[in-house]
């Protein structure tokens, strides 16, 4: 192959990285989801099935604000509570904060799948993935019922509001996450704020894990990079080198 077919080979990795980061940056933009004036539906299971579910949940209330880690949604209720759920490997966490963003309490559960939330007055509900039920906690942290999703086309219209939720206004205030990393959003696997904006338009920043996530961004791309790069400078080379490679037939081998 010639050096103006290599270069031409590697224009089009170069552009098939570059839609890459395109598409990454179009899932970026955080979207203005409309709320389909539904819960979900759901049946009460057995007490001891209930047993077994907050058993295998685990989970405990916590008085202290969970380490800095990636936000995977939140709720707000008409009273300005804001609930915030964290992403982590099994060990997840919920924090409760004030109107104002001070942290009241929050939980700790595990599951290895992923969690939704919300916040109905008072009560926290939290939603497991895996496993299809919820499980509704008081203030005071008693746990007040254990119910099985139903799988119903209204359910997973729900589920998908909830999963696609980034901004939500209450009264006068809006609610809003935020990747807040510049250059950087597109590339960004989570967010790192919550702010809330008055009716004046002044911010304030609810949470916020900006640095953190920015050095784990950096981190993955400088990765991603360094594999693209070491791929492009060292293996693809080689890889022309054999296809222009001409085997050479033993002499005498073919008879005439």
């Amino acid at each position: 192959m010639s050096g103006k077919d290599e270069l031409t080979v590697m224009l089009w990795y170069g552009l098939f990285f570059l839609a890459i980061v395109v598409m990454m940056k179009a899932c970026a933009v955080n979207r203005e989801v409309v709320d389909p004036g539904t819960g979900f539906e759901t049946v009460q299971v057995s007490d001891e099935r209930a047993e077994e579910i907050l058993k295998q949940v685990n989970l405990i209330r916590i008085y202290a604000e969970p380490e800095s880690a990636s936000m995977t949604g939140f709720d707000v209720n008409e009273e300005g509570s804001i609930a915030i759920g964290f992403r982590r490997t099994n060990d997840k966490a919920i924090g409760i904060y004030d109107s104002e963003g001070i942290f009241r309490y929050g939980y700790r559960f595990q599951t290895s799948g992923a969690f939704r939330l919300e916040l109905d007055q008072e009560d926290l509900i939290l939603y497991l993935v895996r496993g299809d039920f919820m499980i509704r906690i008081n203030p005071e942290g008693d746990v007040e019922l254990v119910a099985d999703i139903l799988d119903t086309r209204e359910n997973n219209t729900y589920a998908n509001y909830l999963d696609a939720m980034r901004k939500k206004t209450v009264g006068d205030r809006k609610y809003v996450m935020r990747k807040n990393l510049g250059i950087l959003n597109g590339f960004a696997f989570s967010y790192s704020q919550l702010v809330m904006i008055g009716a004046d338009g002044e911010e304030t920043i609810i949470y916020d894990v900006s640095l953190q996530n920015g050095i784990k961004t950096v981190l993955i791309l400088t990765v991603i990079l360094l594999m693209v790069g070491y791929w492009l400078k060292v293996e693809l080379p080689k890889r022309l080198a054999e296809e222009d490679e001409v085997p050479v037939r033993k002499e005498g081998s073919v008879k005439e």
